[in-house]
C-alpha cells in the first residue's frame, strides 16, 4: 500500500525503497513511538552515509580541481578584460601559441594586468598594422634625421660658384656643431690679393669683436714667407694669389671649449705653392657661418662649399 508513496519519497531523498518502506512502517506502527523513529533516521542519515552517497555522485579529486580552477589569479573581470582586449588585435590560434606555457596559474595577478597593458600598448603592431616595410621605413625615417643632425658624420652643403663678386658668405652652421670644414676648388681671382676669411654669427654678420690668433705660411720651391693674422678683423687664408693661378684646399675649424673657442687650420696650394694656415678664434656667443673675401678684385672662377658636424 505504500509503493507508490515509498517510491516518491526515495526519488527525493535517494534512500531505497526498502529502506522508506520500513520507515513508513515504523512510523505509522502503533509501537513506534519518536524515540524509535529518531534511532532510525540517525541510522540511516549519518555523516559516512551521505559521503558515500556524494562520493558515488561527483569523486572528490574532481571536486578539488574545480576549486583550483575557480581560485585562478585572475578574476572574471580580468578574464573578460583580455577578451575583449585581443579580440580583433591578432588571430586567436597565434595568440594561443604565444600563450601557451606561459600562462599557468603561478602567474599573480599583477603579471597578467601587465600582460594586459602590453598588449594594448603594442594593439597596433599587434593587429597587423606594423608589417617589415613599415619598420624599415621607420628606421631610414630615424636615420635620416639623425643624418641632419650631423649624428653620423658630416653634413655636406651644396657647391657654390666663386664668379662675379668679391664675397662669398657660406652659412647654415647649426649651434650643435663641433666641427666645420670649407672646402675650394680652383679659385682664381682678377688681382692679386689675400684670400681671407671670417666668421659670422647665426644672423649672418661678421663676427668683430673676438681676435684671431695665429699665422700663414707660404713656401715654394725655393723660398718662404710668412703673413701674420690681423687680429680681431680677420684669418689669412691665402697671402698674394697670384691672379693667373687656380688654389685650391680646405680650412677647417673645431670647437675647443664650450664657450665657443675654436681651433683654424687651413691647407692651399696652387702648383707652385703650398700654404698653411694654423690658429685660433677667441671665444664667440654664436658662430653660423664663414666668409671669404678679396679686398680688390672679384673671384672669377672655382667653387666652394660648407660641411659640418656634431
Amino acid at each position: 500500500m505504500y509503493n507508490s508513496v515509498a517510491a516518491a519519497i526515495a526519488a527525493a531523498t535517494g534512500l531505497t525503497t526498502d529502506q522508506v518502506n520500513a520507515l513508513i512502517a515504523a512510523a505509522v506502527s502503533p509501537k513506534a513511538d519518536a524515540a524509535s523513529v529518531n534511532a532510525e533516521l540517525a541510522d540511516k542519515a549519518e555523516k559516512s552515509y551521505v559521503d558515500d552517497q556524494l562520493g558515488a555522485k561527483v569523486d572528490a579529486t574532481a571536486l578539488n580541481d574545480v576549486y583550483d580552477a575557480i581560485d585562478l589569479k585572475a578574476s572574471i573581470a580580468a578574464l573578460n578584460a583580455l577578451t575583449t582586449t585581443v579580440s580583433g588585435k591578432a588571430d586567436s590560434g597565434v595568440m594561443t601559441a604565444a600563450l601557451l606555457g606561459k600562462a599557468d596559474l603561478s602567474w599573480t595577478q599583477d603579471q597578467v594586468t601587465y600582460l594586459l597593458g602590453l598588449i594594448n600598448t603594442n594593439s597596433t603592431a599587434i593587429s597587423g598594422k606594423t608589417s617589415p616595410s613599415d619598420v624599415d621605413a621607420k628606421i631610414a625615417t630615424a636615420n635620416s634625421a639623425s643624418d641632419s643632425a650631423g649624428e653620423n658624420g658630416w653634413v655636406v652643403g651644396s657647391m657654390v660658384t666663386m664668379s662675379g663678386v668679391n664675397t662669398i658668405d657660406l652659412t647654415g652652421i647649426p649651434a650643435a656643431a663641433n666641427e666645420v670644414m670649407v672646402r675650394i676648388q680652383g679659385l682664381s681671382t682678377t688681382a692679386a690679393v689675400n684670400l681671407a676669411a671670417q666668421c659670422l654669427d647665426s644672423s649672418g654678420a661678421v663676427i668683430s669683436t673676438n681676435t684671431y690668433y695665429g699665422y700663414t705660411s707660404v713656401s715654394t720651391t725655393s723660398s718662404t714667407a710668412g703673413t701674420a693674422w690681423s687680429g680681431v678683423g680677420f684669418l689669412s687664408l691665402f697671402p698674394s694669389l697670384v691672379a693667373a693661378n687656380f688654389e685650391s684646399g680646405v680650412l677647417v675649424m673645431r670647437r675647443l671649449t664650450s664657450s665657443g673657442a675654436w681651433s683654424v687650420q687651413g691647407l692651399m696650394m696652387d702648383g707652385t705653392r703650398q700654404c698653411i694656415a694654423i690658429g685660433i678664434k677667441d671665444a664667440m656667443t654664436t658662430f653660423g657661418g664663414i666668409r671669404l673675401n678679396v679686398a680688390s678684385g672679384t673671384f672669377d672662377g672655382g667653387t666652394c662649399g660648407l660641411s659640418w658636424r656634431k
